[in-house]
C-alpha cells in the first residue's frame, strides 16, 4: 500500500473555503465508491492548515483525479495556498480501526 502526506497553509480568509471544497469532494468520493483506497482529510486547529492521507493499494492509480470536485479543489487551492504544498511518502506500521 502506497501512503502520501500532505499538508498545505491557505491563506486565513481561504480556509472556510477550502473546508467545503474538501466536504463536496468527499461526498463525491462516497458516491463514487472507488476500490482500493483510503482517504483522509484533516484541518489543523490554526484554521489555516490542512493534512490528508492518501493510501492507495499497489499498483493502483489515484482514481479522485478523474473527479470533477478533485479538479475544483486543486484549482481552489492554486488560489489559496500560502506556500507550495508537503509531499512526503509514508510507510504504514499499523492501523486500527475499532
Amino acid at each position: 500500500m502506497s501512503t502520501i502526506l500532505f499538508r498545505s497553509h491557505v491563506r486565513p480568509e481561504q480556509g472556510d473555503a477550502v473546508e467545503a471544497g474538501v466536504r463536496k469532494l468527499f461526498a463525491a468520493v462516497e458516491e463514487a465508491a472507488p476500490k482500493g483506497i483510503r482517504y483522509s482529510s484533516f484541518r489543523h486547529s490554526d484554521g489555516d492548515s490542512f493534512v490528508v492521507l492518501l493510501a492507495l493499494d499497489e499498483g493502483l492509480e489515484h482514481p479522485l483525479t478523474g473527479l470533477p470536485e478533485f479538479k475544483a479543489l486543486q484549482e481552489l487551492l492554486k488560489e489559496s495556498l500560502v506556500e507550495p504544498p508537503v509531499m512526503e511518502e509514508m510507510t504504514l506500521l499499523g492501523d486500527y480501526r475499532a
